[in-house]
């Protein structure tokens, strides 16, 4: 499964941030995740939940390796947590890829099997909402 990254700085040294799935169930059918792509709208059904481990690593004489605990907390239950949506994109084949929430900005909704989605002129407004002023 492909994990996410994010580079900050602590310490003067970069800190690598790469979440890992670490478990997958299948979401019941009808859940959905809603993104816009410039003027495009896209629905696509989420394929499984993805739960997620952090992991951060700096590097270390060239190598990267594991940071250690950053908190007393975070020592004694564990990295954090997250559950991400996981879907199928065209062009991976049949791989289940979480949702890239750190460069996500085309992400716009996720919609449980009963949700109805949006109208017409809802997406229209989010889209409009989007567009870069000039």
């Amino acid at each position: 499964m492909r994990g996410t990254r994010g580079v900050t700085e602590s310490g003067g040294k970069q800190v690598r941030t790469y979440w890992r799935t670490v478990a997958v169930e299948a979401a019941p059918p009808g859940w959905r995740l809603l993104s816009i792509y410039g003027e495009r709208r896209e629905v696509m059904p989420i394929a499984a939940w993805l739960l997620q481990h952090e992991h951060r690593y700096v590097e270390q004489d060239g190598d990267e390796v594991l940071a250690p605990p950053q908190s007393d907390r975070e020592a004694k239950i564990g990295p954090e947590t997250r559950v991400v949506p996981g879907v199928c994109v065209e062009g991976w084949g049949w791989e289940v890829g979480a949702v890239d929430l750190e460069g996500g900005s085309e992400i716009w909704k996720v919609l449980g099997p009963d949700e109805v989605g949006p109208t017409d002129a809802e997406w229209d407004a989010e889209i409009a909402r989007r567009r870069p002023k000039l």
